[in-house]
């Protein structure tokens, strides 16, 4: 089932306070809130109440999740820099393709996919301060090579 913030809001807030960071990588990577939470706590990066800065543990929470990251920018002079004027969660679907991001604001983290701002942040005027684009690692199914029909060695 394909997660959305508003679906995971209905249980996220019941249990946990300043959890966006575990709502934005449930969204992101496609998984339950609940084991995106576990897995946080298990590995000490929150504790339950307690925000955290995600990408202080990009590389282990990708590699957990079976996905790769790229930073598109890391400060806003940078947002300012590349898409010539600063982005909000109100604009921010207007400047990036349809692909999966992790996105800053100041102290908050939501996620935008397939063009859609998954958050309460949606049409807000946040500054946005760092983008980071997830993709899945495709599996790549072993190839069996068979011997070619025809033999060129000898030219």
């Amino acid at each position: 089932m394909e997660q959305t913030y508003k679906h995971i809001a209905k249980t996220a807030y019941k249990n946990d306070t300043n959890c966006c960071t575990v709502i934005a990588s449930a969204i992101a990577f496609n998984q339950p809130f609940e084991k995106v939470q576990k897995h946080f706590f298990k590995k000490g990066y929150r504790k339950q109440g307690k925000g955290f800065f995600l990408l202080n543990h990009i590389d282990d929470i990708c590699k957990h999740f079976n996905y790769k990251y790229e930073i598109i920018t890391s400060h806003k002079f940078q947002v300012r820099e590349m898409f010539g004027r600063g982005l909000t969660p109100n604009n921010v679907a207007d400047y990036l393709d349809l692909g999966t991001y992790l996105i800053g604001v100041n102290r908050h983290i939501f996620t935008l996919k397939n063009g859609n701002v998954e958050d309460w942040t949606r049409n807000k005027k946040h500054h946005i301060e760092r983008i980071t684009k997830v993709e899945p690692i495709k599996k790549v199914k072993d190839l069996t090579i068979s011997k070619p029909k025809y033999d060129f060695s000898q030219f």
